[in-house]
């Protein structure tokens, strides 16, 4: 019987925050914030410089921070400039890039799915949390079987 390999996509919808998850998002945000102008004014467009430059720093200044939401906070950062110089060639863009969003990239390091259980572990700064609601789809992985490039998102939801 053959097998097939998929990629799983989850969007996290908790009902309620959970503690220090706020925290975590705006943290992170300004970690990207800092490093796309990191990478805006000293025109640095490879993910491993940018990283190599920053990374001590970032690691004095966020000590409880896990060390691989610095090394994702560089690839979205990463990702946004070069996006930025693009579209400012063709006159789409003015002035410096900001990241806005509440979204948190997460690599394998920073969360484990049990599927069976309907669980996801998040790691965080005071810990990791576990949540039990979230949906997810279907998606072949690369011709490895790899998710490798294609890290989950956290999106943070805001209660009104």
């Amino acid at each position: 019987m053959p097998f097939e390999t998929i990629k799983l996509t989850a969007k996290f919808k908790p009902k309620e925050t959970p503690e220090g998850l706020d925290d975590l998002f705006s943290a992170y945000r300004e970690i990207v914030n800092f490093l796309i102008s990191y990478a805006y004014e000293n025109k640095v467009t490879s993910l491993y410089r940018l990283k190599k430059e920053t990374y001590n720093g970032l690691r004095r200044e966020y000590p409880g921070l896990p060390s691989h939401y610095l090394y994702t906070a560089c690839q979205m950062a990463t990702t946004i400039y070069k996006s930025f110089r693009k579209r400012r060639k063709k006159g789409k863009a003015k002035g410096k890039p900001v990241f806005k969003k509440g979204v948190i990239m997460l690599d394998d390091h920073l969360f484990k799915l049990d599927l069976e259980a309907g669980v996801v572990k998040l790691s965080t700064p005071s810990g990791r949390i576990q949540r039990g609601e979230f949906s997810f789809s279907r998606k072949p992985a690369n011709e490895n079987g790899r998710l490798k490039g294609h890290p989950l998102q956290l999106f943070q939801r805001f209660q009104k």
